[in-house]
């Protein structure tokens, strides 16, 4: 019987990279799960994917910026199987390197609500639902910039310095309730969003190898290793633990 037997579990944009090793690793553990993006097609064929390996599963299209379409997503779960136990907010975009001079109102605007508001309303709107059934614990991806500066990416740094705050604050509030906020700071992960991000760069094979050289472990994380870190925080093995940052980083942050 897998670790999360029983348990009913929301990855958000868990289509691709970090976020579908999530969804899968969950599944594989027992949980049922819903599962969204903003690509109906990407939703239908993780959907079918997990479904073909025994899994329950739900799926939508939904776009976690928009409150309406958190909160659907919520109630047909919530509907479906009666409870949520697990919520990991994954979703997030990735904007081009942009220096602050450059950055424009509407950037900013669109990367916080993308990957910092969801997180706040998504939190906000699974709170009642995980305090009527005893608890649960919420998993929210950051990312080393919540700890170290990154040139041209302020936004994207903000928004996930702004997760990691909020998550700490959550973690106070939920524990008398039986809810655990815990985070995962990824480093250099092998995902398409970093393969885009990379080509972005004005030298990319330069950039890549710069970073490289800064890993201790020396290579860049697999979705799959992200994956093992949230299924430990969303499941019992990490009963004593809320309020905390699991660096997925090979070493990057000292």
């Amino acid at each position: 019987m897998g670790v999360l037997q029983g348990k009913v579990a929301i990855v958000t944009g868990s289509t691709a990279g970090m976020g579908r090793a999530i969804a899968e690793t969950f599944a594989q553990a027992g949980a049922r799960v819903t599962v969204l993006s903003r690509r109906p097609q990407a939703v239908a064929e993780t959907k079918a994917t997990l479904e073909a390996a025994g899994a329950e599963v739900l799926g939508f299209a939904a776009d976690v910026g928009n409150l309406q379409d958190i909160q659907r997503v919520l109630d047909n779960t919530v509907r479906r199987w009666g409870r949520i136990d697990i919520l990991v907010n994954n979703a997030a975009i990735l904007p081009p390197p942009q220096l602050l001079a450059e950055t424009s109102d509407a950037t900013w605007d669109e990367v916080l609500k993308v990957n910092l508001t969801s997180v706040f309303r998504a939190c906000r709107e699974v709170w009642p639902h995980m305090i009527a059934t005893g608890g649960g614990s919420i998993v929210n991806i950051i990312s080393v910039i919540a700890f170290r500066g990154t040139a041209e990416m302020a936004a994207y740094g903000a928004a996930k310095g702004g997760v990691l705050a909020i998550s700490r604050c959550l973690a106070k509030e939920g524990a008398p309730v039986g809810i655990r906020v815990n985070c995962i700071a990824p480093g250099y992960i092998d995902t398409p969003m970093n393969e885009r991000l990379l080509t972005q760069w004005q030298d990319p094979g330069a950039r890549l190898a710069d970073t490289m050289a800064k890993i201790p472990l020396g290579r860049a994380g697999h979705s799959r290793e992200v994956a093992q870190a949230a299924l430990f925080l969303a499941s019992d093995m990490s009963s004593y633990t809320t309020g905390s940052t699991v660096m997925a980083d090979g070493g990057l942050i000292e």
